[in-house]
């Protein structure tokens, strides 16, 4: 249970930690980086506890009310997709080529058994 909980802290804490990477990459300063991990943090629980159809645009319209004035309306919609695109859709396509790959080695051992 211990390392699970560990496992899971770390896990969340890098997911929140990407949306002060983009704060950090764009160059903007007067926020401090465990301020964006902490009202990175009250978006994701405030949004992810809710079970409610749409959630995504939820999620989108909070972080944008949020962070708006972190990271000023210029730059909120272009962090809004560098963090949404980091968070969610890299694991995503990584775990589709493991996937994928996985199916590719299982088909070729196939073939080779059959041959």
């Amino acid at each position: 249970m211990v390392v699970i909980g560990a496992v899971t802290f770390l896990q969340r804490s890098t997911v929140f930690l990407i949306t002060g990477m983009v704060y950090l990459g764009f160059g903007l300063s007067g926020s401090s980086l465990f301020h964006i991990l902490a009202v990175q943090a009250a978006v994701y629980i405030a949004v992810d506890m809710l079970p409610v159809p749409g959630a995504q645009g939820i999620t989108e319209l909070m972080y944008a009310a949020v962070f708006g004035g972190v990271f000023g309306a210029q730059y909120v919609k272009a962090s809004m997709v560098l963090v949404r695109g980091m968070d969610f859709y890299v694991p995503f396509c990584v775990s589709m080529l493991i996937v994928l790959a996985g199916h590719g080695v299982s088909y070729v051992r196939r073939q080779r058994k059959r041959a």
